[in-house]
């Protein structure tokens, strides 16, 4: 029992140190086995040791800062370090640290640790201030961590966090809402889009170099968004062709693009879905089952590879609830159709707006069926939709 091993086996020492630094190294030394200090932790340290034991402002800052953060962190959407990480990211551009004297953008970043400790030693003189900010930080997340925009960033590129939260750092809680978080998301969503498309990395200067530059605007409350999407729409006009951006679409197979061509169909007529409670994607013709050599001599292909790589293109995938997927399997086209078959649900018990459009487009139609010509008409629907989405 863990218990009688505290109590029975294991020895307490207490060592004292007046020095944060100093105590730090001792710590570090004594616990070279045990779970390492993170970068919040030491950062904490010196901040408790700045502010004094005196001083309930700050603590009460840092115990909003704790409560909130344990939330966040528990559902993977923030936690200390990567806060942290974003104000650096708001610091940086405020001070406009990330460009040099000739006017370029300096993309290598400092470690937290470093930045707080050594590099701007002057933010931990003032607890009270730098806990408040880490304490409005947490607040946006936790009043925007259900938007839906923020689960479909999510499935993209994590390193939007650090943008996201540099734009709405300068409103104050009551102002931020879905319609302002949805704009500023799908600006950055459009850009890290083609990333996922193209499966170009992060760092490469069309990418990273240029959010260096927009996070200078990003923090001002000089610039509209209007002109934050004017130059995101120049930027993406200049580095990819609408023709290229197409192309790749058509032959994209990953799950990212599924789910915002269902986000941008939801727009389109008004359905105001969530992805929050769950979804699996749902292949319209099945790629296995217990059927799958009938289904694949009805849609008339008899190589297997071919098939499995057809079965996967966009245009044979939509998204359905965990439970409505799991009850239809691997069914034919037409039963899928169906709902209340035996216990079981289909495409009628559905949310998403996807699942709507066959119900109304097949109800009437006797034993309907879906081809791959179907798929890929559908596929060349999906690339238009998403080529303009991202071209604006």
């Amino acid at each position: 029992m863990l218990t009688d091993y505290i109590l029975n086996k294991s020895e307490i020492i207490e060592i004292k140190s007046w020095n944060v630094d100093q105590a730090i190294t001792m710590f570090n030394s004594l616990n070279s086995d045990g779970m390492p200090l993170q970068d919040a932790d030491i950062i904490a340290a010196k901040l408790y040791a700045k502010a004094g034991d005196n001083n309930p402002q700050f603590k009460e800052n840092w115990e909003e800062f704790n409560d909130i953060e344990e939330s966040l962190d528990s559902l993977k959407i923030a936690d200390k370090d990567s806060m942290l990480n974003q104000l650096m990211y708001i610091k940086r551009a405020v001070n406009r640290e990330t460009i040099s004297d000739g006017d370029s953008i300096i993309v290598t970043t400092p470690g937290i640790r470093r930045y707080y400790t050594d590099l701007r030693k002057d933010l931990l003189t003032d607890p009270i201030t730098l806990s408040s900010e880490l304490v409005h930080i947490a607040k946006i997340w936790d009043k925007i961590k259900s938007y839906t925009i923020i689960t479909i960033l999510s499935l993209f590129n994590k390193n939007y966090r650090l943008f996201l939260m540099s734009y709405l750092f300068k409103f104050d809680i009551e102002d931020i809402d879905e319609k302002l978080v949805t704009e500023i998301g799908e600006t950055l969503l459009r850009l890290f889009s083609v990333l996922e498309i193209q499966e170009l990395v992060y760092s490469s200067n069309k990418f990273k170099t240029f959010l260096f530059r927009q996070n200078l605007d990003f923090v001002r409350k000089d610039i509209s968004l209007d002109e934050i999407k004017t130059n995101f729409d120049k930027h993406i006009s200049s580095q990819w062709t609408y023709e290229q951006i197409n192309t790749l679409i058509k032959e994209y197979t990953k799950r990212p693009l599924v789910v915002l061509n269902e986000y941008l169909y939801a727009k389109e007529v008004n359905n105001n879905f969530s992805i929050n409670d769950g979804y699996e994607i749902e292949h319209i013709i099945p790629k296995s089952g217990r059927n799958i050599e009938n289904i694949r001599k009805d849609t008339g292909i008899v190589d297997e590879e071919f098939f499995k790589s057809k079965v996967e293109e966009l245009g044979n995938k939509m998204l359905l609830e965990e439970k409505i997927n799991k009850s239809i399997g691997n069914a034919w086209f037409r039963s899928k159709l169906e709902s209340s078959i035996e216990d079981k649900s289909g495409y009628k018990d559905s949310k998403f707006p996807t699942a709507q459009y066959f119900i109304a487009k097949y109800e009437d139609v006797d034993k309907a069926i879906w081809t791959f010509e179907d798929a890929d008409q559908r596929t060349d629907k999906i690339a238009d939709k998403i080529t303009k989405f991202i071209f604006n």
